[in-house]
């Protein structure tokens, strides 16, 4: 006798000490209005049912608004298998088949638990008890499960076509809005939210016009409006072309998942995108956000670009030389941190990339303040032949302002030639026996005279204005000097000097260090271990850890052509 029939027995019998353990299970795939009660409505259905029974219900198991096609997605689904394990329960009480499982394969695997575990499975719909050691009912569920399979499939390409209909008629849905977007359920259309727009616009203009990066603004947003906590928002806002009326829609597919695989979202390639152009959902000037981009681009780490040339790095930070020193060998930058035993040891040391290997992974702030302030030091020092080369290029300028008098004195004279004809021209009309066609000829000629007096007037202004005064090269080449004295006598690196001087720090394997300017200049320290005697190109720096106490370090210009 198959265990089915002991089961069927307990249930119908009138003798209440043994009754059946019994679990109802419910799942509805949808959470629309039209199935909002559908879940209670099974769950009814199997306790009227059960009323007569000889039965004890040991737990209601449901899974509302989750698709039938996993397992592992639906928790009830997955508690109630493994009370089943543990032989709590001994009968499943569902509406359909079809509510367990919609996939061959978990439904297969369900049949084989419950053998394993001596228990079955009673359908309310065609009010039977499964017999799942019976050969032939076996083709039938198998059957059954197929068709159930065939369903969810049919549902899938269903919503691809309708996908593609969507496409062809570029029609946007709910799921295509972002942050500053509503959908209108009753017209089942876009509209922009005035207050979350706001706050789009206020984030483009801190990015572009006040030199914001994204964890400042999130800062800024999370204190003015208490939104936007992740810096990710404000990244994905600033590259999201719906802001500019620009909608893409068909930009992902499903690959439909089978048994314990569960479906996956694909990402389309660009090509197969479909531009939805609403001019009216736009929020932003779409000059305002192409400079976004552009900045954004600019701004990108070599993390980000490894073919590109290490450059200011994507976070700016807020320490001495955060976001400027990079190590040759993997092209990231070096992190602040501090170290030592009381943690006062303030250094920039590579951090989470261990497949650099260069073993100068570390470089000291105070190391750096000394070679910046020695590198800077040299370079305004150096400035003396460049303002030599100004000033004779200024005086030139000067003396070439004065050879254009002799155009001057030039244009002056067609001036008066000019005005002479044009006097002449006035006193022939004057002529009482002239005809009104001469007279009419003369008024011609006499604008034209007019219209060529201004132009030769123009000219001599525009040369006239040109001339310098000989006292201005002295006077600039004074301001310049002075203003070069004034920073070649600073003691403190600040930040906004870094920002302002250095365009980048690169630390190589052997210890050296090369400082490249926003001059062009680039700037070599050679960590030496013996001092240098009578050399110009060497400089001693005290306190130079990790080199050594006291660390001679020679460094080697380039001469990159400095700016005129």
């Amino acid at each position: 006798m198959h265990y089915v029939e002991e089961i069927k027995a307990r249930m119908f019998s009138t003798d209440s000490t043994n009754p059946v353990r019994v679990a109802i299970y419910a799942r509805v795939s949808t959470d629309n209005e039209s199935q909002k009660e559908s879940c209670a409505n099974q769950v009814y259905m199997a306790k009227s049912f059960l009323a007569s029974c000889n039965v004890v219900i040991v737990d209601e198991f449901v899974d509302d608004g989750i698709s039938g096609k996993n397992d592992n997605n639906r928790p009830e689904y997955q508690r109630m298998q493994d009370m089943i394990r543990a032989g709590k329960i001994e009968l499943i009480v569902t509406k359909a088949l079809s509510r367990l499982n919609r996939d061959q394969l978990n439904a297969i695997a369900l049949d084989y638990l419950l053998t394993q575990c001596r228990a079955t499975i009673f359908t309310l719909e065609d009010n039977q008890l499964l017999d799942l050691e019976d050969d032939q009912s076996e083709i039938l569920r198998g059957l059954i499960h197929a068709i159930n399979a065939q369903y969810v499939r049919k549902q899938s390409l269903s919503g691809r076509r309708t996908q593609d209909l969507r496409c062809q008629k570029k029609e946007l849905s709910a799921k295509d809005i972002s942050f500053g977007y509503r959908w209108d359920k009753e017209s089942k259309t876009i509209y922009i939210d005035e207050d979350e727009a706001a706050i789009v616009k206020d984030i483009f203009e801190e990015y572009v016009f006040r030199g914001g990066i994204p964890a400042e603004i999130q800062r800024k947003m999370e204190t003015k409006y208490k939104l936007l906590r992740n810096k990710r928002t404000i990244i994905h806002i600033l590259s999201d072309e719906r802001y500019i009326g620009k909608f893409y829609i068909n930009k992902t597919t499903t690959a439909l998942g089978r048994g314990k695989t569960a479906s996956r979202k694909l990402k389309r390639p660009k090509e197969e995108w479909v531009l939805v152009n609403r001019p009216d959902l736009q929020l932003v000037d779409e000059d305002i956000f192409s400079m976004a981009q552009r900045l954004r681009q600019s701004k990108k780490s070599t993390y980000m670009l490894p073919e590109r040339e290490n450059t200011q790095s994507y976070f700016q930070g807020v320490h001495l030389f955060a976001g400027k020193i990079f190590c040759s060998s993997c092209g990231k930058s070096l992190q602040y941190c501090k170290e030592g035993r009381h943690q006062k040891i303030a250094l920039y040391r590579v951090r989470r990339h261990a497949q650099c290997h260069s073993p100068a992974g570390r470089v000291t702030e105070s190391d750096l303040e000394t070679i910046t302030r020695t590198a800077l030091r040299s370079i305004l020092k150096q400035q003396k032949d460049v303002c030599s080369n100004l000033e004779q290029i200024l005086e030139e300028c000067v003396r070439e302002s004065y050879t254009r008098s002799d155009q001057v004195e030039g244009l002056i004279k067609q001036i008066n030639t000019k005005e002479k004809q044009i006097e002449a021209l006035v006193e022939n009309l004057s002529d009482p026996d002239m005809s009104e066609v001469t007279k009419q000829r003369i008024k011609t000629k006499i604008k034209e005279k007019e219209a060529s007096l201004q132009e030769l007037e123009g000219q001599a202004k525009e040369l006239k204005s040109l001339r310098l005064d000989p006292s201005y090269v002295s006077k600039k080449m004074q301001k310049i000097r002075t203003s070069i004295i004034e920073l070649s006598y600073f003691n403190k690196i600040t930040r906004e000097m870094v920002k302002n001087y250095v365009e980048r720090y690169v630390v190589h394997p052997n210890g050296d260090i090369d400082i490249i300017l926003r001059t062009g200049q680039s700037v070599s320290y050679i960590p030496q271990v013996e001092r240098i005697e009578n050399s110009s190109a060497v400089t001693t720096v005290s306190g130079a850890v990790p080199y050594s106490t006291t660390a001679t370090y020679r460094w080697t210009p380039h001469h990159a052509p400095l700016p005129r």
